[in-house]
């Protein structure tokens, strides 16, 4: 949280100076981690008063399919991002140094014959791991600012991980389906988690309450926005470009309900199954030559030993 906040104070700062100053963000693809930080750096300059709207828009001028910010937890920061900015303005700025004890891992609907651990970091350092489990693992680890909880197979490989802020823990049971994960998608595995609900359970020790930062079920981009706040671009003779029309889909005020989806509508999987295809294809142009150039000269040895052998020759013709 506080790289967040430095780098939207940052991207002010540099921007507020002259409208001829730009500003490039970047990660390793360019989408998501970007993504968190440009609309962190939105919701800070007041382009935006919200995480959704930010994403949305971020969304449809970065992707063509209008999907930007698409893991979980990336749009969780978002969304705490909007929640210390929504206090700060208020003049009471959230405490993030608040820890969360947790004590129990419960695991419902996990698959009978597989087991699996929990790991969890900080910043990036491992500081416990459960070992095997099936249903239920007794935990006493205190969590401190930013944290992450994955699960793993009976190999010691990622499922899928939940990132989390302690201080934005808002109830002693935090209770969490699916799609609150980032899953490993390079693990097949990762799909018996798919219908398991966790409850990751926390000491009540009385701090949790109404006026601290909450951790909200996930939420996706719900189509096109009206994005009232945004300024409307100049064309070359200085006056407004004309806008494409936008359109609110219906029910958008009210609280944004995820409903299930398979595996083909996720621009996630969408985007791994595109990329496990190119490196086989890769691996297709780069063996081929060699294979064929191997089982040439397979047949070729094998030619040539037949000829050399004559009672080998006529073995193979009496059969």
């Amino acid at each position: 949280m506080e790289m967040i906040d430095a780098l939207a104070n940052s991207v002010h700062e540099w921007l507020d100076v002259s409208p001829d100053r730009v500003v490039c963000v970047h990660c390793l693809a360019g989408k998501g981690r970007t993504g968190l930080m440009v609309c962190a750096a939105l919701l800070f300059m007041g382009v935006f008063d919200n995480a959704r709207d930010a994403m949305a828009y971020y969304g449809e001028k970065r992707m063509k399919n209008k999907k930007g910010v698409t893991q979980a937890s990336q749009r969780r920061y978002v969304e705490y991002y909007e929640q210390t900015l929504e206090r700060r303005a208020r003049g009471k700025e959230l405490d993030l140094n608040i820890p969360r004890l947790l004590t129990r891992v419960v695991v419902k609907g996990f698959p009978a014959k597989y087991q699996l651990s929990l790991s969890i970091e900080h910043n990036g350092q491992q500081m416990l791991d459960t070992g095997l489990f099936r249903d239920e693992v007794q935990v006493r680890h205190v969590c401190k600012k930013d944290f992450s909880l994955t699960f793993n197979d009976e190999d010691g490989k990622p499922l899928a991980t939940l990132f989390l802020h302690a201080s934005f823990i808002d109830v002693p049971t935090l209770t969490c389906t699916f799609d609150w994960f980032d899953k490993n998608r390079h693990n097949k595995k990762h799909k018996n988690l798919k219908k398991c609900t966790v409850d990751f359970i926390f000491d009540n020790d009385g701090t949790f309450t109404p006026d601290r930062g909450r951790t909200r079920p996930p939420t996706k981009d719900g189509g096109w926005y009206a994005y009232t706040a945004m300024p409307a671009e100049e064309d070359e003779e200085g006056g407004a470009a004309d806008e494409p029309p936008v359109f609110r889909p219906d029910g958008l005020d009210e609280e944004y309900e995820d409903s299930d989806s398979s595996d083909d509508d996720d621009p996630d999987a969408r985007q791994a199954a595109i990329e496990e295809e190119l490196m086989a294809q890769r691996k297709t142009v780069h063996l081929m030559p060699a294979l064929a150039s191997g089982v040439k000269n397979m047949f070729s040895s094998r030619r040539s030993a037949k000829e050399g052998d004559g009672s080998g020759s006529r073995r193979g013709s009496a059969k």
